[in-house]
């Protein structure tokens, strides 16, 4: 926390940061600790291979496996003598683009997430449409048309009961004749 606060005061509230150029004295201190975190790992993909080699040697000696093994400890070693390699082209470009992962969280996720952003703003759109105006609007037309039923004579009261009553009978035969 204190670091990324002394970052962002230097970078951002003071203005540009002094450089400050200093040689290193621990440059083979790092190329040590670095060498042995590499060794340490590749140590530990080999644990499996040394722990149960009956395995391997039953399934019988392959020399495509030993030649791919053989290359892939050269290429360590080479990498512990000159760690830096010029440049190799198209690989170089994909490794100093860091496989190009940025550029997908970029453009790929990040329209992704536009997209569905948009889709969930127009569903609550339509939520908070259907309920704070076609709801309330419905009922309130449902309430001036029974309104305009009640008019306090028994004589209309019994034609809506019978009416009624005739959609209820004609539903009920719909039901039994589709059964």
């Amino acid at each position: 926390m204190a670091f990324l606060a002394r970052f962002t005061s230097l970078n951002f509230v003071k203005g540009e940061a002094p450089h400050i150029h200093e040689e290193h004295g621990k440059y083979s201190l790092m190329v040590a600790a670095y060498t042995i975190t590499g060794t340490a790992a590749l140590a530990a993909l080999a644990i499996p291979f040394v722990l149960t080699p009956h395995i391997f040697i039953e399934a019988g000696i392959d020399p495509v496996v030993i030649t791919i093994g053989i290359v892939l400890w050269i290429i360590f070693v080479a990498a512990l003598i000159k760690p830096r390699v010029g440049n190799l082209g198209l690989i170089t470009k994909i490794f100093e683009r860091r496989y190009y992962i940025q550029a997908f969280m970029d453009v790929i996720l990040a329209g992704f997430g536009s997209i569905l952003t948009l889709a969930a703003f127009y569903i609550y759109r339509g939520i908070d449409i259907f309920f704070n105006f076609i709801i309330p609007d419905a009922t309130t037309a449902l309430s001036r048309y029974i309104r305009t039923i009640q008019r306090g004579y028994l004589r209309t009261y019994l034609e809506m009961i019978l009416v009624t009553l005739a959609v209820a009978i004609l539903i009920i035969l719909i039901i039994i004749a589709l059964l």
